[in-house]
């Protein structure tokens, strides 16, 4: 028993190249490679930090280009409306990939009750606008809510209906002669 024990250890050592086969040393297994050089996490690290922090100046800095561009325009929106519609804008578009704000967009979702107090901020410094026009711009947003909502079921059933109408032959119909 204890001979077959060394047998199977010699084995598993033979299969690892840990020990020379019986045929003499010039028939040793070749040394292994040098491993590679792994470089070290921190710079992997590093550059996560970098593309996050480019990201992010690049979202600021179209948020600014927002706020000076209605401000510039007089328009009576936020700015940080004007900076989403910017944004919107260059990615449907596809001026600007949306791998360039993958990593921040997904940072900023993490912390998005935080960020909505910023919104919040932005409409009541807009205060008198919202007293004078309050209900119409509530009249507005539960339109656009309704519309965003039955124009993509009406689509969808009109849809529905063509492929009916047109693609599907229906019942053969049978002739007997």
């Amino acid at each position: 028993m204890l001979e077959a024990r060394r047998r199977h250890r010699h084995l598993r050592e033979k299969q690892r190249g840990a020990v020379a086969t019986r045929r003499g040393p010039e028939h040793r297994p070749p040394a292994a490679a040098a491993a590679p050089q792994v470089r070290p996490a921190t710079s992997a690290v590093a550059r996560k930090v970098m593309v996050r922090a480019l990201e992010l100046f690049a979202a600021v800095a179209l948020s600014q280009l927002g706020y000076r561009l209605a401000s510039w325009l007089a328009l009576p929106v936020p700015g940080s409306v004007v900076a989403v519609g910017m944004l919107f804008s260059l990615l449907s578009n596809r001026l600007v990939p949306a791998r360039w704000f993958d990593k921040a967009v997904a940072l900023l979702i993490k912390h998005l009750p935080m960020l909505i107090i910023l919104v919040a901020v932005g409409i009541l410094m807009f205060g008198d606008l919202v007293t004078a026009r309050g209900l119409a711009i509530a009249l507005t947003l539960l339109g656009s809510a309704i519309a965003g909502l039955a124009i993509p079921r009406m689509l969808g059933r009109a849809q529905s209906i063509f492929a009916r109408r047109h693609l599907d032959p229906g019942p053969a119909q049978l002739t007997f002669t």
